[in-house]
């Protein structure tokens, strides 16, 4: 495991992606969350999300902790949800 965190920290320091001024700290966990945000977004199925991700079928762990929407994508539903609306009127 650290020859994998020490190959992503130098994948970090020669892609040059930053915040806050500094290198980003990428770790397996980082890249588990950004898989299942990245396919629920998509519109993967949640339960195969979790099967992909190795969680049980019931499991709510994998919403609890891997799952993040990015706030575009919120605005993005509820705006489609407006001009569902307004379509309706």
């Amino acid at each position: 495991m650290d020859n994998y965190r020490k190959a992503l920290k130098t994948a970090v320091e020669k892609s040059g992606v930053q915040r806050y001024g500094q290198p980003i700290r990428f770790t397996p966990k980082f890249g588990r969350k950004a898989f299942t945000s990245y396919q629920w977004v998509r519109g993967t199925p949640l339960e195969l999300i979790r099967k992909m991700v190795g969680h049980s079928p019931n499991s709510r762990v994998t919403e609890k902790n891997y799952l993040f929407i990015p706030a575009d994508s919120v605005r993005g539903a509820v705006l489609d949800l407006d001009v569902l609306t307004a379509d309706a009127k």
